[in-house]
């Protein structure tokens, strides 16, 4: 779990800063989502958000039908929408979905 330790080491490295906050948000369904994202969206200049490969999700099925940029994922797609009250940057990140596969064959776990 590389993604996990990468988390790990992020959360000590910045745990003195007060200006850097990592959260992992839990959410019920796709308007509780929305509500989240929003809800965020005013304390931050800077929002990471990671993005899935694949959009099978059922508590997300219904919400990938509005999205207007694929590329950046259900959360990136929300947060570039025009309707945000305050601009605030975002950076998109996905894992390589080939290296994962490679990892996989080699019997690496990252």
């Amino acid at each position: 779990m590389l993604d996990a330790e990468v988390l790990k080491d992020l959360r000590l490295g910045f745990s003195q800063m007060g200006n850097v906050s990592i959260r992992e948000v839990k959410v019920d369904d796709g308007a509780d989502l929305a509500l989240k994202i929003h809800a965020m969206e005013e304390g931050h200049n800077l929002i990471i958000v990671g993005r899935r490969h694949s959009t099978n999700s059922v508590l997300l099925s219904g919400l990938m039908e509005w999205v207007e940029f694929p590329d950046l994922g259900l959360v990136g797609d929300i947060l570039a929408e025009a309707d945000i009250s305050r601009p605030v940057s975002v950076l998109v990140i996905q894992q390589q979905l080939h290296m994962k596969i490679k990892w996989q064959i080699m019997g690496t776990s990252h």
